[in-house]
């Protein structure tokens, strides 16, 4: 476990995107890694040198669409509509809610 807090303390975003990629499967992401990573998009400006939005870079966007779709995956069907849950991210604390 503190090998992950390791990783995230890195300061360069690729390090910290690549990482947060590997990791999405991981029991405890909501409660280790997701918070810094909602801290960090809160944090960062678009000095990545790519401008997104809302000053969060596309790599950015990037992976918490891949992490949206990963933890509430969209339905296949009509019929899949009543079971589909949504997952949502708290910008305003730098946490999940």
């Amino acid at each position: 476990m503190f090998a992950y807090f390791q990783v995230l303390a890195v300061p360069h975003t690729s390090v910290l995107l690549m990482f947060v990629q590997k990791v999405l499967t991981y029991p405890a992401f909501e409660v280790l890694v997701l918070p810094h990573l909602m801290y960090h998009c809160q944090s960062i400006t678009s000095n990545d040198g790519v401008t997104g939005v809302a000053g969060i870079g596309r790599d950015f966007l990037n992976l918490l669409t891949r992490l949206v779709l990963h933890k509430a995956p969209l339905c296949k069907t009509g019929m899949d509509l009543q079971c589909w849950h949504q997952y949502p991210l708290d910008f305003r604390n730098g946490m999940c809610r």
